[in-house]
This record gives C-alpha cells, structure tokens and sequence, in this order.
C-alpha cells in the first residue's frame, strides 16, 4: 500500500485498524489502479531565451506595447519596462498553457487519466502525469516519440519521461484517525 511522504503514525495497531476500518475503499481504489502505472512528463525549453525574444518579437506583443506607449515619441519609462515584462510574462504563459493542451490532446488518448502538475521552475514549459495500462506502455511512448518530434515542439522542447511509477497522484486518500486516548 504506497503511502505519501509525510504520513504518520505512531503505532503499527493504529495503521492495521485504519486498513481494517477503510478496508473496502481502499480495496476499490487498489483494485481501479490494479495495472496502471503513473509517467510524470516533464517539458522543457530547449532554449528559454530564444523562446521569449520569438514572444517579444511577436506581432501581438508589438502591437500591444506600442498601444501603451502611445503614439507620440517619448522615452521609455520604468513603468512602460514593467508593463513590456508583464506582457512578456503572460505571453509565456500562454504559451505554456498551449503546449500541455496540445500535450495531454495527443497522449490523452493512450491514457486512463491525467493530471497537470505545478510548473516548478522556469524551465519547464509543461509538467503532466499520465495514467497508463501497463500493457500499452509502449503505445504510449511510441505516441510521445510521434508528438515530440512533430512541428515546431522538437526544435524548442525537450520531453523527458519518468515512469513507470507507482500511481501516487491517483490514490489519494485523506483518512482521519483519532485515537481513544
């Protein structure tokens, strides 16, 4: 039975009566992960740099930022470079949001389930989990190969998978035990 990180409890009588109290939820939650394995797949920018000067040369951020200036000539001011970084900002995360849609829309297909994980740094452009049928593991990763490879996303992406794992992210269970002490 994999437990989470951080889970306690003092005595091995507590954790054989909670298993013996939540005995068929627990069986019903085993029995749906019963052949399935979690991929964590992590996207990276192959060059974070030459993905924001592509945003900032953008038409739509041109555009966008010449409207804040306005359109007399004058200097650019600290609060118009703020508002250039925002709009920067906001365009990556665009960007971001596009690639794990068009991700999970690709692989989605050869999976149970899947869930978006926290961006976790700057470098990464998408971080999803894939629930997978062990005996289409390899469906699976021929599909990755497929996508990572196709259009624009083999030249600016790097796609790194880790699994087979245990399914953690899909076996969440929050149970509450108070002792009678």
């Amino acid at each position: 039975l994999p437990v989470q990180l951080g889970t306690l409890s003092l005595k091995e009588f507590e954790i054989k009566q909670i298993v013996s109290n939540y005995h068929d939820p627990l069986y019903l939650l085993i029995n749906k992960l019963k052949g399935k394995e979690e991929f964590e797949l992590q996207v990276r920018w192959n060059d974070l740099s030459q993905v924001l000067k592509r945003l900032s040369t953008s038409q739509e951020f041109i555009n966008s930022f010449k409207n804040r200036l306005g359109s007399e000539t004058k200097t650019v001011q600290f609060e118009d470079q703020m508002y250039a970084g925002k709009l920067l900002a906001n365009a990556l995360e665009e960007k971001r949001k596009k690639i794990a849609e068009e991700t999970i829309a690709a692989l989605g297909p050869y999976s149970f389930n899947f869930k978006t994980l926290p961006i976790t740094d700057e470098s990464l452009a998408a971080h999803i989990s894939f629930l997978v049928d062990s005996s289409k593991e390899k469906v699976f990763y021929d599909e990755l190969d497929k996508f990572s490879e196709s259009g624009e996303y083999g030249q600016i992406l790097k796609f790194r998978s880790i699994g087979p794992l245990v399914p953690y992210s899909y076996a969440t269970v929050s149970l509450t035990y108070l002792s009678n002490a």
